[in-house]
């Protein structure tokens, strides 16, 4: 099997001496290796149908545990969404940023400008959490049905009482402890606890403890998180926009292990350096044909990283003639 040739990113990834840089752009599309010596397939993915109404939505969530509806928050209202487009508002959720959600076996929770709000699915029951030892969340995540947040702009996290979000102790708060830096974001990887710091990222395994469940694993890691929006599970692992102490820059990363691995390599590197708001980047991870992607969108562009290749393309929305395609 042949190797896939590179794709250079234009315009304003590379230097090309294409006139019409866009012509020598892969945008929306993706290489698949075929047979022989340095070839490959441009497949380009399918547009995309838009289903309702709901602008500006800020969160999707969806589990098969609950359901075929969708759960969406639009402006400032929790709906759930079936596929024919029909919703019903669950509760209101203030706010205009992007939210979080996780959930363990009965609950959804969603969190928003440093609150957060539960739907209790099998009474639909929706409320926020107002238990007075919960001291605010600024990113979440579930892992063995017990909740796990981080409080905002500090190196602090709670967790939650086994299947119940909106049940914390004032006992049940640690802190990340390799370096003093704000949790950015918290995933859970191969269901483990990840605590993505700006300076550092931290794993705390659930080794059982009867006084507190979750134990810091010892890593030497010297690459923090720059946006908890870019931080998604994927192809078995963790990716993310970093911050590389030892080299003072950007770069998006994977998990290898417990290192991170960089991944973004020249072309995506000079998008990140005209990224003015790179703490605004935000990211999706969904697959087709038995490719995963991770597309990354910041002020200054849209990337794709396909996991089967290791190539990356531009992404872009919208509708344009041949030839012309930003």
């Amino acid at each position: 099997m042949g190797v896939p040739l590179p794709i250079a990113l234009n315009p304003g990834f590379n230097v090309s001496r294409v006139s019409r840089q866009s012509l020598a752009t892969f945008v929306n599309m993706y290489a698949e290796p075929g047979s022989g010596k340095g070839t490959f397939t441009g497949i380009g993915y399918p547009g995309q149908i838009e289903i309702g109404q709901f602008d500006p939505i800020r969160g999707i969530y969806a589990d098969p545990r609950f359901g075929g509806a969708f759960h969406v928050v639009a402006g400032t209202s929790w709906l759930t969404v079936t596929a024919d487009g029909a919703s019903t508002t669950i509760g209101t959720v203030p706010g205009a940023d992007l939210v979080e959600w996780a959930a363990n076996a009965y609950q959804i929770a969603c969190i928003a400008n440093g609150r957060m709000f539960v739907l209790d699915v099998p009474n639909n029951v929706f409320q926020e959490n107002t238990d007075p030892d919960f001291l605010g969340a600024s990113s979440i995540d579930c892992v063995n049905r017990t909740g796990i947040w981080s409080v905002p702009g500090s190196d602090r996290f709670q967790i939650s009482a086994i299947d119940d979000f909106l049940s914390v102790a004032a006992l049940d708060t640690a802190r990340a402890e390799s370096s003093v830096d704000p949790i950015v974001a918290v995933r859970a990887v191969n269901n483990e606890p990840w605590l993505f710091g700006t300076r550092g990222v931290e794993p705390w395994p659930n080794t059982g403890a009867a006084n507190f469940p979750f134990e810091r694993r010892t890593v030497n890691q010297n690459v923090g998180c720059i946006a908890r929006d870019t931080v998604r599970v994927f192809n078995n692992t963790i990716a993310w926009l970093g911050y590389d102490a030892a080299s003072d820059t950007l770069g998006v990363f994977i998990g290898a292990g417990y290192d991170a691995q960089p991944i973004s390599g020249f072309p995506v590197a000079r998008l990140l350096e005209r990224t003015a708001y790179p703490e605004r980047a935000r990211a999706i991870v969904w697959g087709v044909e038995g490719h995963e992607f991770y597309t990354l969108t910041t002020d200054a562009g849209s990337v794709t990283y396909d996991a089967a290749t290791g190539i990356w393309h531009q992404t872009a929305s919208g509708t344009w003639p041949m030839g012309d395609a930003p």
